[in-house]
């Protein structure tokens, strides 16, 4: 090979390697990494979970002292409400249960609404069946119930009034608990609205409100976080109020 076949050797060798350099350069400046997202548990009968409850105000702020709200899997792998594979989490006076969907979302049964005074009954009503909290599919915002007609006791009176209950995802997020652990969890929130039929009593429609936001762990199959605000305007010579909870994860135990 002569001195100068030897030179254009080497140089077609640069040029390739180079452009070798600047391709895989290229790839792995563009690439996404696969985010880290949990995979979803189905907590075992017998795990535990401990949360500090506060009561808020009508900012939202908490007042008065925390207390301890200790909740558990009571049954697990049932079919519940025509849902199967379920599993039961129960606290003193509140009873949640859990599934997911063939997409992978979390799904939710309130059988215990939580809500105070008049929208207690209205709570429980509305809110026994199952929600799909989109945490896999991310769905913005879906409706549950469109004007589903349900009668409001106010006192002695009994108030006809149109329900609508929509469930919206609004993005991950962590939640840091007493552990000093943070957790991945995917932040929905439920609203359900009774309004008053304007033909009957009360000429002027009130709405009454009920929203809590939850915030669900997929590792530890419940949520890590839930907050609720219930807005009830004065009517019928009843005051106005507006207040909620909010419930933060300190400890948990998975069998």
């Amino acid at each position: 090979m002569t001195y100068k076949s030897i030179k254009q050797y080497f140089l077609l060798a640069s040029l390739a390697v180079s452009t070798i350099v600047m391709i895989s350069g290229c790839s792995s400046s563009t690439s996404t990494p696969t985010p880290n997202t949990p995979s979803n548990v189905y907590p075992a009968k017998g795990s535990s979970y401990t949360y500090a409850f506060n009561q808020t105000d009508s900012s939202g702020n908490m007042i008065g002292s925390s207390s301890t709200v200790n909740a558990s899997v009571t049954d697990s792998g049932q079919t519940f409400f025509l849902q199967g594979n379920s599993y039961t989490i129960s606290s003193p006076g509140d009873t949640n249960h859990f599934a997911y969907s063939g997409s992978n979302d979390a799904l939710l049964y309130i059988e215990n609404s939580g809500a105070s005074g008049l929208l207690a009954s209205v709570g429980d009503t509305i809110l026994r069946r199952w929600i799909n909290l989109s945490t896999s599919s991310h769905t913005a915002s879906q409706v549950i119930l469109d004007s589903m007609p349900i009668t409001v006791l106010v006192s002695s009176f009994q108030i006809a009034a149109k329900v609508h209950l929509v469930a919206s995802y609004f993005g991950s997020d962590s939640v840091h608990i007493g552990s000093g652990e943070s957790l991945f969890v995917q932040h929905c929130r439920i609203v359900a609205t009774a309004t008053s039929d304007p033909s009957i009593f009360i000429p002027t429609p009130v709405t009454l409100t009920n929203m809590r936001d939850i915030y669900f762990a997929p590792k530890i199959g419940t949520f890590a976080k839930e907050t609720t605000f219930t807005t009830i305007p004065s009517a019928l010579g009843m005051p106005g109020n507006k207040g909620g909870t909010v419930q933060v994860l300190t400890s948990y135990t998975l069998k």
